[in-house]
């Protein structure tokens, strides 16, 4: 993996993100990380895992977990629909790939420094050490997730 991967999208001259859709919000995810995107397959359940982990699959012989993006961010969940994917991410220092559930993969987009701006800070305990920023597009504000934090274990199964 690259040291650009690990960078704050604020510090770079100009980043790229896939954008995703989870209801009618868009985020986008440090194309860096992002490996794959497949759809979705047979997805054995592990016991007792938190809400948001639907499980493991079998990618190409490696079993790796795959978690529903909505529920981690706790989100309402409206049902799969023919354009839900999963996007296979590689995150923290071991380069652990880890399967995204959305509910649809977009584009590729660039921002340049200029049009990320640092979370609102809304001056209360809500945590949003998960959002790398805001990317100001045409019509519309995408949330920039920090992949590495979203994941991380020691954070509680629901961040918001």
């Amino acid at each position: 993996m690259s040291e650009r991967a690990n960078l704050d999208p604020r510090q770079v001259g100009a980043s790229r993100f896939l954008t995703v859709s989870l209801g009618q919000e868009v985020y986008g995810i440090n194309a860096m990380r992002v490996r794959e995107i497949i759809r979705p397959t047979t997805i054995s359940p592990v016991p007792r895992s938190p809400k948001h982990i639907l499980g493991v699959i079998n990618l190409r012989g490696k079993v790796l977990p795959v978690l529903d993006l909505r529920i981690k961010l706790d989100l309402a969940f409206t049902g799969e629909t023919d354009r839900t994917c999963i996007v296979v991410i590689e995150s923290g220092k071991d380069s652990k790939l880890t399967g995204l559930m959305v509910d649809e993969a977009r584009e590729v987009v660039m921002f340049s420094r200029e049009e990320i701006e640092e979370p609102p800070g809304f001056g209360t305990s809500l945590d949003v050490s998960f959002i790398s920023g805001l990317a100001k597009s045409k019509d519309s504000l995408i949330i920039l997730l920090d992949i590495d934090c979203l994941l991380d274990e020691s954070q509680p199964a629901e961040l918001a």
